[in-house]
């Protein structure tokens, strides 16, 4: 299975282990942080009290979008690396940051376009009276999610704005000539996510029986860092997956 290259590729080597505990570091801050914004804005003591001032919430609030945008720029930082054929993860750097930049309008462009047909969908059906075509409609577009993911790996190999990127005939030569290995990836990938989900889930309800409230609290903040790291593997798993799938693909 490509998925325990792929694992290989994130964990073999002493690089590979400083860059997960960096990883697995930006987690548990993000989490700390995280749980004091959810704390503040929904009024909930599940993960620690939330913090009295508005100037730091807003702090944490801020990191975190900073954050997310750093882990969105590093996939592509990774797919870059890997249509170089490097074997590691690429060191956590500002180079991240540019990647974002670099990705942004290629982005932006194909979010606008997906955020379209969803909303086209809402006008075409009556979700009362047509549910059975709102569901098929909305199933091919949650289909074709992963494809439009392949493209922007694609562009990703050397960041450059092509036409072809931008191009909705590019979306349907991709689906044609991905199409086994990115379907197979995909379902690989849903099973993954779904197991861990049940058993953070599990070890999350577990907490509630914790009756000492800082044990129960760091218990907890340790699960949702864990959570945070795991889903950033997963998706350089399906990175990994969507390179090999587009290699030698042209569009």
């Amino acid at each position: 299975m490509e998925i325990w290259n792929a694992l290989k590729v994130i964990y073999r080597g002493k690089e590979n282990l400083l860059n997960n505990i960096i990883l697995f570091s930006l987690s548990g801050i993000t989490a700390i942080l995280g749980s004091k914004c959810w704390g503040y804005y929904f009024n909930s003591f599940y993960f620690g009290y939330p913090p009295s001032a508005a100037w730091f919430v807003l702090f944490c609030c801020s990191y975190i979008s900073c954050v997310i945008f750093y882990f969105y720029g590093y996939l592509f930082y990774f797919s870059n690396a890997l249509y170089k054929e490097q074997d590691k993860l690429p060191d956590y750097s500002l180079k991240a940051m540019e990647c974002f930049g670099d990705m942004l309008p290629v982005t932006l462009y194909w979010g606008i376009i997906y955020g379209l047909m969803l909303f086209l969908g809402l006008m075409l059906f009556n979700l009362q009276k047509e549910f059975i075509q709102a569901v098929a409609y909305y199933s091919v577009l949650l289909f074709i999610l992963p494809f439009i993911n392949v493209i922007l790996v694609m562009f990703s190999k050397d960041f450059k704005n092509r036409f072809k990127f931008y191009s909705l005939k590019s979306l349907f030569v991709v689906l044609h000539k991905t199409f086994v290995p990115v379907v197979l990836y995909t379902i690989q990938s849903i099973v993954i996510s779904g197991v861990s989900i049940f058993v953070m889930f599990k070890l999350f309800v577990l907490t509630n029986k914790i009756s000492i409230p800082v044990l129960q609290f760091g218990i907890r903040i340790l699960l949702l860092t864990t959570s945070i790291y795991w889903v950033n593997i997963i998706n350089y798993i399906n990175i990994f997956g969507f390179v090999k799938a587009s290699k030698n693909v042209e569009i």
